[in-house]
This record gives structure tokens, sequence and C-alpha cells, in this order.
């Protein structure tokens, strides 16, 4: 999901690390700044992300943030975390 709550699509993590990870996806639909979401049984594991690199078939990210966020369980509650993020933003 990009940070104005467009859903962006699959991806493959490909390496992944303390501060950032190399995903398998088009390049072309990422945008700059994103929220990745992790789904899982209990919900899903969100990080908002930066794009650092781009290849032919992928993207490389870095974290823009790392604080835990409390579990999402619906699409609701994802874009109600981008609205957060980026009324964060603003602000600085």
């Amino acid at each position: 999901m990009s940070l104005d709550s467009v859903l962006v699509g699959r991806c493959f993590i490909q390496d992944i690390s303390d501060d950032g990870m190399l995903i398998t996806v088009d390049p072309e639909i990422v945008p700059e700044q994103f929220i990745l979401l992790f789904t899982g049984p209990r919900g899903g594991v969100t990080r908002i992300c930066k794009i650092a690199r781009k290849t032919a078939t992928g993207v490389g990210v870095i974290y823009e943030q790392l604080e835990p966020t409390e579990p999402v369980r619906s699409v609701k509650q994802l874009s109600a975390l981008a609205e957060r993020w980026q009324a964060q933003q603003w602000k600085c």
C-alpha cells in the first residue's frame, strides 16, 4: 500500500535485514514510499519503507519506521496507519 492508501500488489522478499530488504516486484508499480504488510493468521506486521534502489526485477528498500505497530487485521486499519504516517511527515 502506498502512503496515499493505494493497494499496490504482492511481492516476493529475496533478502531481509534489520534495516531493509530486497523485494522482487515490478519496480514500475512501486511508489517511493509505501507500507509493506506481512500477513499472518493473527494479523499483519507492517513496515513503512522507502526505495533505496531499483533493479530490473525489483527494489531495495530501507525502513522509515522501526517502532512496532499494532497488528493490522483489515484494509481500513491499514489505511488509518497510512493516514497517521502522512500526518507525522507533514509535521516534520
